[in-house]
């Protein structure tokens, strides 16, 4: 009786923790991919203006900053397309590593709550 209710009790937990994690990842996953998809290139770069506001200290000699990485660029125009460029390429990124470990996620508990929730329902009858 006792080896039973601690069975019952492991995959009841499991279960429910697999449950919780699968809507977790569920919900990461689905709200990345409508942010990627809402939210246009356009509207990403203005959020993030303040990269692209430190080209307009090219070519400037005297900064609070001191020598700053920006200041390697021939112009103000070479450095707001460089700038886009990498704005552009970290929200590629960061979408791609969301969908990756909310996808991880997501399967390693799905498998759980496959092979655990059917045996507590077996238990529970």
């Amino acid at each position: 009786m006792l080896k039973m209710n601690v069975k019952k009790l492991y995959y009841g937990l499991v279960s429910l923790i697999s449950v919780i994690a699968i809507a977790t990842s569920s919900w990461i996953l689905l709200s990345s991919v409508l942010k990627m998809y809402l939210i246009s290139d356009k509207e990403y770069i203005e959020a993030n203006h303040w990269i692209i506001d430190s080209c307009k200290y090219v070519g400037k000699s005297n900064s609070l900053w001191g020598q700053v990485s920006v200041w390697n660029y021939s112009s103000k125009q070479e450095c707001i397309k460089d700038k886009t460029k990498q704005i552009l390429l970290e929200r590629k990124y960061n979408f791609k590593m969301s969908i990756i470990s909310s996808l991880s996620v997501l399967i390693v508990f799905l498998i759980l709550f496959v092979f655990h929730y059917p045996r507590f329902k077996k238990l529970d009858n």
